[in-house]
């Protein structure tokens, strides 16, 4: 593991004092929140314009923190901005990055196994049957022509409508709909699983292996990613990793994402 004076080599403008400072401080908000069983995460956004070097800040504070025995995985959302779901590169790159944890658990295969599953499970019941889907399987339309024929603003046939839709629509639209809150319902089931699971994986880091919380999830180059990766993402951290133990530093352009 990379020393602290290794950490900040070259550090010409002495960004160490900025990181000592932000550690004291979240240090400081974990133990007041210790006090608290439903406390849940902590989001610091990092904010600075672009080429003010949040990178290198973000990366050398990530060896500062590992010095420290803290938990730390970092995520570039730049590199995987190419995805159309960031929660399914978000939990790849927490898969990989638990694979050096797990080793020093207790029963860790089990641990790290059993908090992929449900986040594997969340990414599944998100994209679900859908609702475009579950339209064309019951209607034989797609969700775009189900729109054209049921659209109140457009004219239209309603004995064609009826005629195309076998006479069911109003049958077809409740089993939309209640598809949709079955899905609803077991996404909220699901996350609680998965935040059951985090929060299993951050107090054996504690207990059984050595390490400090709470664990800090670094995410890197939001700013440059398209607005709408950008504003999932930040949902996602929101309600599915809002769980004890868990603290977040987002860098960004403040300015920028405001935009989105």
């Amino acid at each position: 593991m990379t020393s602290k004076i290794d950490a900040w080599n070259g550090d010409k403008l002495d960004r160490q004092k900025e990181a000592n400072f932000i550690m004291n401080y979240l240090n400081g908000i974990y133990a007041e929140n210790l006090q608290d069983s439903n406390s849940g995460s902590f989001v610091l956004n990092l904010n600075a314009p672009w080429g003010y070097g949040k990178t290198y800040f973000l990366e050398n504070l990530k060896l500062d923190l590992e010095e420290k025995k803290h938990p730390v995985l970092y995520f570039d959302a730049w590199k995987n901005d190419y995805s159309k779901t960031p929660l399914l590169g978000f939990i790849s790159e927490i898969e990989q990055a638990l694979k050096e944890y797990k080793s020093e658990l207790p029963k860790g295969e089990k641990l790290v196994g059993n908090l992929l599953k449900h986040g594997k499970k969340i990414i599944g019941v998100m994209a679900g049957i859908g609702a475009s889907i579950l339209v064309k399987k019951v209607t034989g339309l797609g969700l775009e022509a189900l729109k054209e024929q049921l659209d109140a603003d457009t004219d239209f046939d309603a004995e064609e409508t009826t005629d195309t839709l076998g006479g069911k629509s109003e049958k077809y639209i409740e089993q939309i709909i209640e598809k949709s809150l079955e899905e609803h319902q077991e996404l909220k089931k699901v996350i609680e699983h998965f935040k059951t699971a985090l929060e299993k994986v951050t107090v054996s880091l504690q207990n059984n292996a050595g390490f400090t919380l709470p664990m800090y999830i670094l995410i890197d180059e939001l700013d440059r990613c398209r607005p709408t990766y950008a504003i999932e993402l930040l949902e996602n951290i929101k309600h599915i990793f809002n769980a004890n133990g868990v603290f977040f530093i987002v860098a960004t352009n403040k300015e920028q994402l405001a935009h989105s």
